[in-house]
């Protein structure tokens, strides 16, 4: 709840600046560079509208019935956003496509799923990546597919063990998994990475 607050007192408030400041600096500039700037800010208000789904997630108490929720439409609200952030094609199966899971899970893999697609496409200057995810018995499979150019100084295929021994690969992903009791496994090479997540569903 005190993360919260903080970031509502404090990394809020700067985010609404930084957007009227876009909006004074859009007005005076010709109509293409209004139409980039335009986008910044909707980006902008996007990761202020998540901050404050948050912050409201620490407001509220559960309560009895509302404890699972249905993956798909979170997913797909979540890709919708990544395709507009970032210029790559991202393509989604969910299998079945009614897989309905808990809010934490739920929300986790959204995170991963953020995290992963800035990887490849800031770092591996990916164009094109395929999300699959399935759920088998008690289990689900979390699957990203890149077509970029790998991980730095890592080529093969690597367990969340292997990687975490080395101290290699993507940490965010990796704690998060960890946190989830979930596996990881990882295979980057120059024609793409290929990150499979086992997590308990």
């Amino acid at each position: 709840m005190k993360l919260g607050r903080d970031l509502h007192d404090g990394l809020l408030q700067g985010l609404a600046a930084a957007t009227i400041h876009l909006k004074i600096a859009s007005d005076q500039m010709p109509p293409p560079a209004q139409q980039q700037l335009k986008a910044v800010r909707n980006l902008l208000s996007g990761e202020a509208h998540r901050i404050r789904a948050f912050i409201d997630e620490t407001r509220t108490l559960p309560t009895p019935g509302d404890g699972v929720v249905e993956l798909a439409p979170e997913l797909y609200k979540r890709i919708a956003g990544l395709r507009e952030q970032w210029p790559c094609e991202i393509d989604v199966e969910i299998d079945p496509p009614a897989i309905v899971t808990s809010i934490s899970v739920a929300r986790d893999i959204r995170h991963i799923l953020t995290e992963a697609v800035s990887n490849a496409v800031r770092h591996g200057r990916a164009s094109r990546i395929r999300v699959t995810i399935c759920r088998l018995s008690d289990r689900l499979t979390v699957r990203i597919q890149d077509n970029g150019n790998g991980f730095d100084n890592l080529a093969g295929s690597y367990s969340t063990t292997e990687l975490a021994a080395k101290n290699l690969g993507p940490l965010s992903l990796r704690t998060r998994v960890d946190d989830l009791s979930g596996k990881l496994f990882l295979t980057s090479s120059g024609e793409g990475t290929d990150i499979r997540i086992e997590v308990p569903a």
